[in-house]
């Protein structure tokens, strides 16, 4: 088995990914290396972020990543793409998601939500009701 080299003994294609990133926008990420967004179902079943949740992201962090995507964080409660989904809202505990926010962004760590409306696939969870695209025109 061929072991990866070191970080001093790299050749440069590997040390690109420590270098850090200016975006188009003016944010500076740490590295290059980031975590994708994708449905990782620890949610508390509410839209509330878990201690579980909480550790993962955080360890994230601690493990060097510059940027952690969290996916499908739902701004309808109603209609969530899977039961664990987080969800910006109303009646989200704001004390956990700050925490989350806080623990995922320690040692200059970015943590960026991917946004989303689940629609019509959000009725596979027990909803009567779909809402896809043409449900929302005025």
């Amino acid at each position: 088995m061929t072991q990866l080299p070191l970080a001093n003994e790299s050749p440069d294609g590997f040390q690109v990914l420590g270098r850090s990133l200016e975006l188009p926008c003016g944010v500076v990420l740490k590295n290059r290396m980031a975590k994708a967004a994708m449905t990782d179902s620890l949610g508390n079943g509410e839209g509330n972020p878990t201690a579980t949740q909480l550790r993962l992201y955080e360890r994230w962090a601690q493990g060097g990543a510059g940027l952690s995507m969290i996916g499908e964080v739902q701004v309808d409660p109603r209609f969530p793409e899977n039961p664990g989904n987080l969800v910006l809202g109303a009646h989200s505990d704001q004390e956990s998601l700050r925490s989350l926010a806080q623990r995922a962004q320690v040692d200059g760590a970015h943590l960026w939500p991917q946004i989303g409306h689940a629609g019509a696939i959000g009725s596979r969870y027990g909803r009567s009701a779909m809402l896809g695209h043409d449900d929302r025109r005025g």
